[in-house]
């Protein structure tokens, strides 16, 4: 037929559902099925889509985002998280722990357990810094309380621990110009 001079061809179509890899507008994903177009039998036109088969299963895989996480990390417990799928972020049952941990957090802490030094007559007890989580010690220490008294068990003066006179003896030579003992 001819409508206003031109040739017209027109086709009373046939619409088919048929899934072909010709007609497919969308593959399927782990949230949609595949759409097809239909296809007219007689002339071949796309006509409109339908969906066809199942969705995909989800691809997990392991993200270490906020999102997932399940327990954060600690000086001795490593960061847990959920997997999620890498096509849509759904996230899946399964869990997954980080490669690292928290650094220690380290604090001062006098106990037995973080006891470097004990004190002596010339220095006051020495302590590890200790993680405030774990109790771990760490290498730096600090100095607390006061130091010990010297000792002289044998009436000599002397400290029996650090071999220090505990008086001025009167009959130790001193310098001439400043009057000063020589072991001052």
């Amino acid at each position: 037929s001819a409508c206003g001079g031109d040739d017209i061809e027109i086709c009373f179509h046939e619409w088919v559902k048929t899934p072909s890899e010709n007609m497919l507008k969308s593959a399927a994903t782990c949230t949609e099925p595949a759409v097809y177009y239909s296809t007219c039998t007689v002339c071949g036109e796309k006509g409109e889509t339908f969906t066809f088969g199942e969705v995909l299963e989800h691809s997990y895989t392991n993200t270490a985002s906020e999102e997932y996480l399940i327990s954060v990390a600690t000086c001795t417990e490593p960061a847990v998280y959920y997997v999620s799928c890498k096509d849509c972020g759904a996230k899946g049952e399964d869990t997954f722990e980080s490669l690292s941990y928290a650094e220690h957090s380290y604090v001062k802490n006098a106990s037995a357990e973080t006891l470097a030094e004990r004190a002596t007559c010339q220095s006051p007890n020495l302590y590890y810094y200790s993680c405030e989580r774990c109790g771990a010690c760490g290498e730096n220490t600090f100095a607390l309380g006061p130091s010990l008294d010297h000792v002289d068990t044998h009436g000599d003066d002397m400290c029996d621990k650090c071999n220090k006179p505990l008086k001025v003896f009167d009959d130790v030579p001193t310098d001439n110009v400043t009057g000063k003992h020589e072991f001052e």
